[in-house]
């Protein structure tokens, strides 16, 4: 419980640098009507590449920004 706070945590603190910095990628995601092939619509998936090259999980990301309201932002 203890490391979940603090990964949470760091998290937290990286968040709006790493936004300045524009290390989200934003992919969308098409969607199609499966009867007619055509186009629906799209999903916005976003990933979070670190300046080190480092991916950070959206399982571990979307949660905490989803809880603390950054998710708008984003």
């Amino acid at each position: 419980m203890r490391d979940k706070l603090l990964r949470e945590k760091d998290l937290e603190i990286r968040m709006e640098k790493a936004l300045a910095d524009g290390e989200f990628l934003v992919y969308i995601q098409p969607k199609y009507w499966v009867g007619t092939r055509a186009l629906a619509g799209g999903e916005a998936l976003v990933r979070w590449k670190k300046a080190d090259g480092t991916i950070v999980s959206p399982g571990d990301f979307i949660p905490v920004f989803e809880s603390n309201g950054f998710i708008i932002r984003l």
